[in-house]
């Protein structure tokens, strides 16, 4: 799945103009209560440093097929989308990782990118 594609994340570059986006592979399979409440632990310290801030947190994961094709492991990827700019990577990354070893799975943190809107 293109994150290009999301609703969602098209809905938040319109607002916002761009999106940033932090990108995580997981060795495992995600449990959707388990990214509800990542979110939901991530929206509780960004907001004490950036009170207005909207994100959203996907998570998708990889068969044997998909993983074949994309020449990867199986498990989940894991993507944090900003409306707008944020200098929030290091405590994305603390944060996410953190609550993601709290769960026992082994992730890694592939990076950030900024997507924006060309219209």
């Amino acid at each position: 799945m293109s994150l290009f594609t999301l609703p969602q994340m098209s809905e938040l570059i319109e607002e916002f103009g761009k999106v940033r986006c932090f990108n995580f592979f997981v060795y495992g399979n995600l449990l959707p209560e388990e990214v509800k409440i990542l979110g939901k632990g991530l929206g509780v310290q960004v907001t004490m440093s950036e009170p207005n801030a909207k994100l959203a947190l996907f998570s998708e994961n990889i068969d044997e097929e998909l993983a074949v094709a994309l020449d990867c492991y199986r498990g989940s990827t894991l993507t944090v989308i900003f409306g707008g700019d944020t200098d929030l990577e290091e405590m994305v990354q603390a944060v996410i990782l953190d609550g993601l070893e709290y769960y026992k799975y082994y992730a890694e943190y592939k990076g950030t990118q900024i997507s924006e809107s060309h219209a």
